[in-house]
């Protein structure tokens, strides 16, 4: 069972696990399985739960077991009460939506505070098709019939909050069954017993009998929602695309690579460059390479024009001063050296095939490609990459990203070289 949520976390590039993660947290049986598995699976996570006082002595049950299973698994817990009908009275919703937006506004705003990446939810697949049920009797569009989606980003009144649903993978029963290997208990909402909310009426009434008609039917309407959310994004791709030039094949190949996660492959069309990134893509214009350029001295260089996103052209610039400010820059596109570590002429160039140079901090060299390749920079990017190198060959600065460690400032230093990048494109 993990290996097929960790699977599916992977597939849908859902988490990174140096971020902290806020799990929703009811104590129901797919909550209590969503805290257990991220945990087991390694991810630093607190969890979160409301009380909207709506059920009397279960509301507060339920908080306690949540209380109670937080501490022993040593997870930290954080619990809002809630006036929900009062809310819903005073700004005139329905109790459930006014649970919503008290949830959401509650999730935005501690994801703020304890610097959280994004809630994780427990919805899974028996949510999924319960939704596509539900939207197909209300009537609906294609949308609607592409079922719960893995990631979500939610407005509310304190900001956007990232929704991730790691269990869309699995069924309610293979949770139960989890957690009964567990030994792992739970509480019940008795509210999802009642046959009075049409959600439940699908769940309790409907399900069953469409059940009993084929058994694999909850399948295969999860098939057919997949199906369906695969026709718009193909539908899109292609008239986004051959707008730009790709053929048919490109686009097919195109599709391809998005659907099994082939990031970096790249495509072209006469005018533009395409680059895939995991279940997406980044494409851009063509642009003429920018030629190298000797620096003799220090000055203002424009080393190029490029237009920016309104199409007007800019130049691109390389401000370079040499001072005894002995200040150290932690500035994006500004470098500072020891002026008595390199020689002049400089040169401003792209980067070339088997450049090497010590970043930063380093003690040893390494490929420039392959340190391009370690903070994920696409093919794209790379092509257009900068470096800075002196007379002996040396890269003193791969701009926007490091400085040559064999050039860096010590409390020996009488003068600094000041390298500034300047583009609008």
């Amino acid at each position: 069972m993990l290996r097929k949520v960790k699977k599916y976390i992977q597939s849908n590039n859902l988490t990174d696990h140096n971020n902290k993660y806020l799990i929703a947290f009811s104590g129901g049986a797919d909550s209590t399985a969503l805290l257990l598995m991220m945990q087991e699976l390694g991810y630093d996570v607190e969890a979160a739960h409301c009380n909207f006082h709506l059920r009397g002595k279960e509301s507060d049950r339920d908080e306690e077991f949540c209380r109670n299973l937080c501490k022993q698994k040593k997870i930290t817990l954080h619990i809002a009460h809630f006036d929900t009908k009062e809310y819903a009275a005073l700004h005139k919703k329905g109790i459930e939506e006014a649970a919503r937006i008290l949830r959401y506004n509650y999730f935005a705003q501690l994801c703020r505070d304890i610097e959280c990446q994004a809630v994780m939810v427990a919805h899974h697949q028996d949510d999924s098709v319960e939704t596509i049920l539900l939207n197909l009797l209300r009537g609906t569009g294609i949308q609607g019939l592409q079922g719960i989606k893995p990631i979500r980003e939610i407005e509310t009144a304190n900001g956007k909050v990232k929704i991730i649903r790691p269990l869309l993978c699995i069924s309610r029963q293979e949770i139960t069954e989890w957690l009964k290997s567990k030994n792992q208990n739970f509480v019940t909402d008795s509210t999802n017993l009642e046959t009075d909310a049409m959600r439940n009426k699908i769940r309790l009434q409907l399900l069953p009998v469409i059940d009993s008609i084929n058994p694999k039917a909850r399948q295969n309407i999860l098939l057919t929602a997949k199906n369906i959310a695969q026709m718009p994004v193909e539908q899109q791709l292609f008239m986004r695309l051959s707008a730009i030039g790709f053929t048919g094949k490109q686009i097919e190949q195109i599709h391809n690579c998005i659907k099994q996660g082939r990031t970096g492959a790249l495509f072209s069309s006469k005018t533009h460059n395409l680059v895939v990134k995991q279940d997406s893509y980044r494409v851009e214009k063509i642009k003429e390479p920018i030629k190298p350029m000797t620096l003799p001295e220090p000055g203002n260089y424009i080393i190029a024009y490029e237009e920016d996103e309104y199409e007007v052209r800019q130049p691109v610039k390389l401000k370079i001063t040499v001072s005894d400010n002995i200040e150290i820059s932690k500035e994006q596109f500004i470098a500072t050296i020891d002026a008595e570590k390199i020689k002049w002429p400089l040169t401003v160039r792209p980067i070339q095939e088997g450049d090497r140079m010590r970043p930063f901090g380093m003690k040893g060299s390494k490929l420039v490609s392959d340190y391009l390749t370690d903070r994920k920079i696409d093919l794209l990017e790379r092509k257009r990459q900068l470096t800075v190198v002196d007379s002996n060959g040396i890269i003193v600065w791969l701009i926007g990203h490091t400085t040559n460690d064999l050039c860096r400032i010590t409390k020996h230093t009488a003068k600094v070289v000041r390298m500034e990048f300047i583009s609008y494109a």
